[in-house]
């Protein structure tokens, strides 16, 4: 290519946007419908966010595989003393639950 030509790219960035993810691995192993596993993905703003409430994230149910998939499940994470075990729940921030 010379100088003079202009190279075609495949995409223009318009904006971006990062997040802090964590992902927690919820099923394994293979799933009734053929995905091979699901995650509750834990979206911050940025890794502050995280460090200062874990519970405190935009959550989503998605499943990898044949059919992959992705759900908002909540805003707000509970997590047992065991850290292992926790619920999802869309709460109101403004105190009308």
């Amino acid at each position: 290519m010379s100088d003079n030509e202009e190279k075609e790219w495949q995409f223009c960035g318009y904006g971006s946007d990062s997040k802090y993810v964590v992902k927690i691995t919820v099923a394994g192993g293979g799933m009734m419908n053929g995905n091979a596993y699901a995650t509750v993905e834990l979206e911050y703003t940025n890794e502050g966010d995280y460090q200062d409430d874990p519970e405190c994230a935009e959550c989503y149910y998605c499943e990898y595989g044949k059919t992959p998939s992705r759900m908002y499940i909540g805003n707000k994470v509970i997590f047992a003393e065991d850290g292992d075990h926790f619920d999802v729940i869309d709460y109101d921030w403004n105190g009308d639950n």
